[in-house]
């Protein structure tokens, strides 16, 4: 499960791997061709018209839930950036 200060937030598997990709790489453009293979391997073309709106769709639960008006930028003919800064903590169980 994703939580965002303590609220959980609905994501899809998709999504999930898109977001890790994001987070390994923050601040980098990545590659269109690389997402749709971290995502699709088996089936590149057709992930590749999806890919837009898983990141759309991701893009939109991240900014509902904080006050971001944008974490995923689209980097015309070249990929996608994540914006924000990554941090990482620890997690209290």
């Amino acid at each position: 499960m994703l939580q965002y200060k303590d609220q959980p937030l609905r994501i899809s598997k998709y999504e999930f791997v898109l977001l890790l990709e994001f987070l390994e790489r923050p601040q980098t453009i990545v590659p269109h061709s690389f997402l749709v293979g971290s995502l699709w391997p088996e089936n590149p073309r057709e992930g590749g018209r999806a890919l837009p709106v898983y990141v759309h769709r991701l893009n939109r639960i991240l900014c509902g839930a904080s006050n971001e008006s944008r974490y995923i930028q689209n980097i015309r003919g070249k990929g996608y950036e994540f914006k924000s800064t990554v941090r990482v903590s620890a997690l209290e169980m």
